[in-house]
């Protein structure tokens, strides 16, 4: 095939005959007729379809409430052969070895070696979880942590420096916040300014359509300390919400 200078056409390139032996195949292209020749790498697989490795594909790290379900919701598997092949129709199972349960799982890897099991649900027990595949006589497992529902004690939300509530939250002023389960750990801030968040831990102010953040000083299971945000000057009612991650308290009304 020849192409004029200037223009484009599309080139279809197969390959015809017999399927080879499985393994790894590989060369080049070669392109003549311009200033230099071009070389265009291809690498061809036949797979022999016995199970060799088996990834993690996604949902390793989740968290979640303990009891509740996780966040992400899935974990997923990848099969190939030892070529790098997808290994599909394989038996896969999914488990749990800290109590979880599982709400859907494919029985079988696809096309693509891959199986998906949803809607994950952690064990009662706060604290580490493990929720593993096994296919082709390989298990992968896949690690997590549960943690307590956050909540804020009702009259939790206080003058920072005189202890006492029921004042509101004034524009940059400091406030601390009690409750339980409201941090993983106990982190103070280094920095040379105050973080929005702390091991992970946020919390922000709504007063719709604002969402502004406050600047944390301390973090602890039952105790926070922040900076409110200065733009809360002007209003006069705004909902506030400690967040973990992807799980937040409920909303306290603070004026």
């Amino acid at each position: 095939m020849s192409v004029n200078p200037g223009s484009t056409t599309a080139v279809n390139v197969g390959i015809s005959g017999d399927r080879p032996a499985a393994g790894s195949y590989e060369g080049v292209v070669t392109i003549t007729g311009g200033a230099v020749p071009l070389h265009v790498p291809y690498l061809y697989l036949v797979g022999d379809g016995v199970p060799a490795n088996a990834i993690a594909l996604s949902g390793d790290g989740f968290v979640g409430i303990a009891g509740g379900v996780s966040s992400p919701g899935a974990i997923d598997i990848k099969v190939v052969d030892r070529f790098g092949v997808p290994v599909n129709n394989l038996p896969v199972t999914f488990g749990s070895t800290t109590g979880g349960s599982i709400g859907s799982a494919d029985a079988h890897t696809d096309g693509y070696g891959i199986a998906e099991a949803k809607e994950l649900t952690l064990g009662s027990q706060p604290g580490e979880q493990q929720f593993n595949a096994t296919a082709g006589g390989m298990r992968v497992d896949f690690n997590g942590t549960a943690i307590l529902p956050p909540s804020i004690n009702s009259g939790g939300v206080v003058n920072a420096a005189t202890g006492e509530a029921g004042q509101g939250v004034a524009p940059n002023s400091y406030i601390a916040i009690y409750g339980s389960a409201l941090s993983p750990t106990t982190r103070q801030f280094t920095t040379l300014y105050l973080p929005l968040a702390l091991a992970g831990v946020s919390v922000s102010f709504d007063a719709p359509p604002l969402s502004l953040p406050g600047r944390l000083t301390l973090v602890s299971p039952g105790q926070i300390t922040l900076q409110a945000p200065p733009e809360l000057e002007g209003l006069n009612s705004v909902q506030m919400k400690v967040s973990i991650g992807d799980f937040s308290t409920d909303v306290y009304n603070v004026v």
